[in-house]
């Protein structure tokens, strides 16, 4: 019989894109000593453009870049809703995503950085933000 194993301290985190990132990795969080599971990513936008972003992951001073997903215009920010906020940890656009029958969730391996990354730089004076929550081993 195996032991469950759960996620032991919250692990969250946050990044703004603006146009100065151009196209350079962003940390969206680090996992811990034992690694991590990531339950959510959520992106909303103030863009007046869609942008493509790449989510990746660096491991050992390597770069992977897992996929790619869509920002739509105003995406969780619109004035009337129109957009929602963008799950970033969906199947469609990350077929590889573990599911535990509910949610979504990524693993990560001891120390990975979780990274996001404009293909496309963000419009001048608009932001796309992203959040993280999960949990360290």
């Amino acid at each position: 019989m195996s032991t469950p194993l759960h996620p032991q301290t919250v692990l969250s985190g946050a990044v703004k894109v603006v146009s100065a990132d151009t196209t350079a990795n962003k940390t969206l969080c680090t996992a811990g000593a034992s690694g991590a599971k990531i339950e959510s990513i959520s992106a909303a936008s103030d863009d007046t453009s869609a942008v493509i972003f790449q989510i990746g992951v660096t491991i050992s001073s390597v770069d992977y870049i897992l996929g790619e997903v869509n920002v739509p215009i105003t995406a969780g920010i619109h004035a009337t809703g129109a957009t929602k906020a963008v799950d970033i940890l969906n199947s469609t656009d990350l077929p590889w995503v573990r599911n535990d029958g509910v949610n979504n969730y990524l693993l990560l391996p001891a120390l990975a950085v979780l990274f996001v990354k404009a293909k496309t730089t963000v419009t001048a004076a608009k932001t796309v933000y992203f959040y993280a929550q999960g949990g360290n081993f």
